[in-house]
């Protein structure tokens, strides 16, 4: 199958860019795709329209919808794409996926249109009224979204939505690093995604899913509550072709509970500085999702420091 992913213009309440994404969900995806013969492109309508605004009203409500406009998307689209894959980082996007989707649909009716990330997983139920969307996946999307461009899930363009549970992906270390040269790199090396700093920055996720509850979370319903880790050494070739590649020098860590395994963290943190005594240019961390304090102890402190 031809496979155009695309992350959809973000609603902002003020006209600037309070955060950003790597977009390592649609990453993942389209490298594993690329991995089982699939052509796929790429279409990051909220960086490659960074510089673009325009005010929206919804409930009463006016934001600022920042992105490529739906025309601009739809002319990026490969004439011969077969399915295109929208990943919704936000429940805030409905109404955004619920426009562009209609469009899309009216356009080119024979593509399926394929709908997964945080809206979708956190509620499904309001997705399901989404009537040009043909498969809504939620939570991980590796494992089943192959299964469906390999084999179809009995979905049919123009049908309305089947809604299909993605498949956890129970060794992480099966997953290929994501293929960071699908994008365009200039648009993500000068900018974090939280502003924190203008170093050449970029997004890593090691490990996934978090047994607790905290009540300002909403990780579960994509990524479970079973913890799953990456192999540091795995990290550390990720890591080293950021830097060496790419010409990374802050590293920010996605993960939603990076200390959960402190031994496992030793060991990261060990390889990372081991790394960065031999490496002569500036290498610096950050965790924008933060770290359980009671996952803290001054070892480790010292070693992240």
């Amino acid at each position: 199958m031809k496979v155009c992913f695309i992350n959809p213009p973000w609603l902002y309440k003020l006209p600037h860019h309070d955060r950003l994404s790597n977009i390592l969900g649609l990453l993942y995806l389209a490298t594993k795709a690329k991995a089982h013969g699939h052509q796929v492109t790429i279409i990051d309508a909220l960086r490659e329209g960074i510089d673009t605004f325009e005010p929206v009203t919804y409930l009463g409500q006016t934001y600022f919808r920042g992105g490529l406009s739906y025309e601009e998307i739809l002319l990026r689209i490969p004439e011969d794409t077969d399915c295109v894959a929208i990943g919704a980082p936000f429940t805030n996007l409905y109404h955004i996926v619920e426009e562009f989707t209609r469009i899309l649909r009216e356009r080119r009716p024979s593509i399926l249109i394929v709908l997964g990330g945080g809206l979708p997983s956190a509620n499904p139920q309001i997705c399901a009224d989404l009537p040009f969307v043909d498969l809504i996946l939620t939570g991980e999307g590796e494992l089943t979204f192959i299964e469906f461009l390999n084999n179809g899930l009995g979905s049919t363009p123009g049908k309305g939505p089947a809604i299909v549970s993605g498949a956890f992906v129970q060794d992480l270390d099966t997953l290929p690093i994501p293929d960071r040269s699908l994008i365009r790199n200039r648009n993500y090396f000068h900018q974090s995604t939280r502003n924190s700093t203008s170093l050449p920055s970029f997004s890593i996720i090691t490990s996934r899913g978090c047994p607790f509850d905290c009540h300002f979370c909403s990780i579960h319903p994509t990524m479970g509550y079973r913890w799953r880790a990456r192999s540091f050494k795995l990290v550390m070739e990720e890591i080293k072709l950021l830097v060496n590649d790419f010409g990374a020098q802050m590293i920010e860590f996605e993960d939603d509970n990076l200390l959960h395994d402190m031994n496992r963290a030793f060991h990261l943190f060990d390889a990372i500085a081991r790394f960065r005594k031999d490496h002569t240019h500036l290498l610096l961390c950050s965790f924008p999702n933060g770290v359980r304090i009671d996952k803290l102890n001054l070892d480790l402190l010292k070693l992240m420091k």
